[in-house]
C-alpha cells in the first residue's frame, strides 16, 4: 500500500512540476532551433503569418527587377510570395525567449527605416499546425521526464 501511496504522491507532484519540465525541455538548443525553423518555414514556404494569413505578393517591379538583382548578389530571389528573407538578416535574428510557463519567439523587426512588426504584426509566432508539430517534438521528452518522475 505504501508503494501505491508514494506513486500517487509522485503523480500528483507532476501537476505542479509540468511547467518546469516543459521549460527544461525548451532549454535544449535543438528543440529551440526546430521551433524557430517552424516559424521561418511558415514565412518562406507558406508565405503566411502566425494566424495563417498571407504575407502578400511582391509588386511587379520587385519580381522583374529587384528579386533577380538580389539573386545575382546571393540573396533570396523567391518571387511567388513575400518571404521577408531578402538579405536573411531578419531570419538570423530569431530567438526563443524562455518564460516561466513556456516560451516566446522574438526577432529584430527593425530593418533600415522599416519596422516589419508594424507591417506584419503577426509574423513572429506559430500557426496552429506549427504548434502541433512543437507538441510532437516535445511529447517524447515529456513522457521520459514523467516516466523518470513516477518511477523515482
Amino acid at each position: 500500500m505504501k508503494v501505491l501511496a508514494d506513486l500517487c504522491r509522485r503523480v500528483i507532484g507532476l501537476e505542479r512540476e509540468a511547467d518546469k519540465l516543459f521549460v527544461e525541455i525548451l532549454k535544449d538548443d535543438l528543440v529551440q532551433a526546430q521551433i524557430i525553423d517552424f516559424n521561418l518555414e511558415q514565412m518562406y514556404e507558406g508565405g503566411i503569418d502566425s494566424e495563417g494569413n498571407t504575407l502578400g505578393q511582391y509588386a511587379q517591379i520587385t519580381v522583374s527587377y529587384w528579386k533577380p538583382l538580389a539573386r545575382s548578389l546571393g540573396n533570396d530571389g523567391r518571387t511567388d510570395h513575400i518571404t521577408l528573407k531578402d538579405t536573411g538578416e531578419f531570419y538570423k535574428s530569431f530567438r526563443i525567449k524562455l518564460e516561466s510557463d513556456g516560451f516566446r519567439i522574438t526577432a529584430d523587426t527593425i530593418k533600415e527605416d522599416t519596422d516589419l512588426a508594424q507591417i506584419y504584426p503577426k509574423v513572429i509566432g506559430l500557426t496552429k499546425e506549427s504548434k502541433a508539430m512543437v507538441s510532437e517534438i516535445i511529447t517524447p521528452y515529456m513522457v521520459e521526464a514523467i516516466r523518470a518522475q513516477i518511477l523515482g
